[in-house]
C-alpha cells in the first residue's frame, strides 16, 4: 500500500515518540528505588500532592493540608525516602472531589485518575476530528507529562473544551463544566468574566450555581478552615514558591520572570497582578468587540480565555 508523504511522516514520527516514552518509562524504571524516582521525587510526582489532600479530607481534617509543615510530613511518611516539598495549593473544592480517590491505594488512585482523564481529553478531541483522532494528538508530550507526573492538565483541557463546544447547544451543561474550571483559580475568575462579555446568561447561572453547591458542600463538611488558608495563599502567591522545592523557574509566569530578573518578591508580585489585571481587561475588549461578528468569530473569543489564564498563572 502506498502511503503519502505526509501519512508516512505521521508514522515515523508515531514511532519515535512511542520509542521516546518507551525509554523514558524503562529509565524510570531503572532508576526509581522503593517508589523513590532520581532526585528524591516520589512515584507519578505530582499525584502524590492529590493523593494526600484526599486523604487530609478522610482524616477529617481538610485545613491541615494548607499547612505546608503537615502536607510535606504526611508525603515524606508516604514515601521513606522522599526528599521533594510538595505543597496543597488548590481550593476546598477540588479536595472534595479527591476524597474518594484516597480511599484506593495509591497505584489504582493513579491509574483512576490518569484514565480518566485521559478519556475525558479523548472524548473532547472526538468532535474536533470528525470522530478520527490523530495518532500524535493522542501521544502530544503534553498528554504524557500529565500522564507520567499525575498532573490535572488533562480534565481542564476537557472541561475548557467541552464547556465552550457546548456553549451555544446546551448552555446548563457548557456552565456546570466550565464552572468546575474553578479548581484552577485562575479560571474562576475569567470563565465568568468571558461569559458575562458573551452575554451567556444562562451558562454563567450554571457555573456559579454548580460551584456555589459544591462551594457549600465544602463548608458544610469542612468548615470554613481551608478556604481561609486557600484565599491567604492566594494573596500571597510567594509563599507557594517558597514551600515548595520545584524550581520556580521552570514555571512560565510574569512573577518568575520578575524573580529571575533579581527583583525583590512584592515587586514581583506587583508586576504579576498588573499583567494579570491588564491581560484580562484585554480579554474583555476583545471578546466584547468579537461578540458581535457572527458565529465564525466564536472560536477565535473561546481562545481567549486559554491565553488570559496562562498570564494570570502565578505557579502553575
Amino acid at each position: 500500500m502506498n502511503l503519502s508523504r505526509a501519512t508516512a511522516t505521521q508514522h515515523v514520527a508515531v514511532a519515535l515518540l512511542m520509542g521516546l516514552y518507551a525509554a523514558v518509562v524503562l529509565t524510570a524504571v531503572q532508576t526509581t528505588r522503593h517508589a523513590i524516582a532520581i532526585g528524591g521525587a516520589p512515584l507519578f510526582y505530582d499525584f502524590e500532592a492529590f493523593y494526600e489532600a484526599g486523604r487530609f479530607v478522610l482524616r477529617g481534617d481538610a485545613a491541615g493540608a494548607y499547612d505546608d509543615a503537615r502536607m510535606i510530613a504526611a508525603e515524606h511518611a508516604a514515601f521513606p525516602g522522599m526528599t521533594l516539598k510538595l505543597p496543597w495549593n488548590y481550593p476546598p473544592t477540588l479536595q472534595l472531589l479527591l476524597a474518594p480517590l484516597a480511599l484506593l491505594p495509591y497505584i489504582p488512585a493513579w491509574l483512576v485518575w490518569s484514565g480518566g482523564g485521559y478519556a475525558a481529553f479523548v472524548l473532547t478531541l472526538r468532535p474536533f476530528t470528525a470522530g478520527r483522532i490523530p495518532a500524535l494528538m493522542l501521544l502530544a508530550p503534553a498528554a504524557a507529562v500529565n500522564l507520567f507526573f499525575g498532573q490535572n492538565g488533562l480534565f481542564t483541557v476537557a472541561l475548557l473544551a467541552g464547556g465552550f463546544r457546548l456553549l451555544d447547544h446546551r448552555p446548563l451543561t457548557a456552565g456546570v463544566l466550565l464552572g468546575l474550571l474553578a479548581c484552577k483559580p485562575q479560571f474562576a475568575v475569567l470563565a465568568p468574566l468571558l461569559l458575562v462579555a458573551g452575554r451567556h446568561w444562562r451558562t454563567l447561572a450554571a457555573a456559579v450555581a454548580s460551584q456555589a453547591l459544591l462551594a457549600g458542600a465544602t463548608l458544610a463538611l469542612f468548615g470554613a478552615g481551608p478556604w481561609l488558608e486557600f484565599v491567604d495563599r492566594m494573596l500571597h502567591p510567594m509563599s507557594v514558591i517558597r514551600s515548595s522545592s520545584s524550581d520556580w523557574r521552570a514555571v512560565p509566569s510574569l512573577m518568575t520572570f520578575a524573580r529571575t530578573c533579581g527583583l525583590a518578591p512584592e515587586t514581583a508580585a506587583a508586576l504579576h497582578w498588573t499583567g494579570a489585571a491588564a491581560a484580562t481587561l484585554i480579554a474583555l475588549v476583545t471578546a466584547a468587540r468579537l461578540r458581535d461578528r457572527g458565529p465564525h468569530s466564536r472560536p477565535k473569543t473561546r481562545a481567549i480565555i486559554g491565553v488570559s489564564a496562562r498570564v494570570w498563572g502565578a505557579t502553575a
